[in-house]
């Protein structure tokens, strides 16, 4: 599994703006009015989706959709949010990461009432990535729609969607082009899941610092997930787009990617500027 390591010390624009098309806007729960976001890390993110094969050698027995997922290094697919954060804990054992730098709590059951770690963002295990290094990674700079421009002219080359796939399967991760960071399907092929209890930002959000959410996890709760899936339209395959399901969900289309801390900083560094917009779950 290879990394691209990323400093996101600096603020950046996340969101879209009201220009753009195809935005969602406003308390639908899927808002992606744009705001300054700080990180204030530097993190790793893995390269590609993580695969049939590598998911396999954590739990044999995951009943994948092998209809959409037909290979082994095809994304690893029929994924829950719980299921993605045991992987991250199994990787940060096979690699001897002392168990104190662990994200998730060993000593929980990965279901329902497990509690997140207070401090899971200054650990160094495995995690899933948070939506602000998602979309930071999604686009390296950019503040186009996509990654490679604003239209759908050249989508094709770069993510796997409904009008290249058909709605028939996923390719095998790294076929199409990457990012500027050198990432991987990260519009098109699965969707991903992230590490935050989804919240949308309501209105003029002008600063928010990227926080640890610590809560008991209930079945209730929906999980945000990133770029899209083969068999999304264009319309929604955009790196501003967010996606919410409830955290227990397996569906065919669900799958993640890996991250972790690298560099932390200190909690105080984090707190918004002041006047900065507000979160609602």
């Amino acid at each position: 599994m290879t990394f691209a390591i990323l400093d996101a010390s600096d603020e950046f624009l996340m969101g879209s703006p009201v220009s753009e098309s195809d935005r969602i806007q406003g308390p639908t729960g899927k808002s992606e009015s744009r705001h300054r976001r700080r990180i204030g890390r530097q993190f790793a993110i893995g390269m590609h989706e993580v695969t049939v094969a590598q998911f396999k050698a954590f739990r044999r027995d995951h009943e994948f959709d092998r209809t959409t997922a037909r290979e082994e290094d095809s994304p690893a697919n029929v994924i829950s949010w719980y299921d993605a954060a045991a992987y991250c804990n199994w990787l940060s054992d096979q690699e001897g990461i002392p168990r104190d730098q662990w994200c998730y709590d060993p000593d929980q059951a990965f279901e329902e009432g497990m509690t997140l770690l207070p401090d899971y963002l200054q650990r160094k295990g495995y995690r899933l990535p948070s939506e602000a290094e998602w979309e930071y990674a999604c686009r390296m700079g950019t503040t186009t729609a996509r990654y490679f421009g604003e239209t759908e002219t050249l989508l094709g080359e770069y993510a796997w969607y409904t009008k290249t796939s058909g709605d028939k399967w996923m390719l095998p991760v790294g076929t199409l082009r990457p990012n500027g960071a050198g990432l991987f399907d990260m519009q098109g092929n699965v969707l991903e899941w992230c590490q935050d209890i989804y919240f949308y930002y309501e209105g003029n959000a002008s600063s928010v610092a990227d926080r640890e959410q610590v809560r008991k996890l209930s079945d209730s709760d929906y999980g945000g997930l990133r770029g899209g899936s083969f068999y999304y339209t264009a319309s929604v395959v955009r790196s501003a787009y967010r996606y919410s399901v409830l955290r227990g969900s397996r569906y065919l289309n669900l799958g993640f990617r890996v991250s972790r801390t690298l560099k932390p900083v200190p909690f105080t560094a984090l707190l918004p500027a002041e006047g900065g917009g507000n979160l609602k779950k």
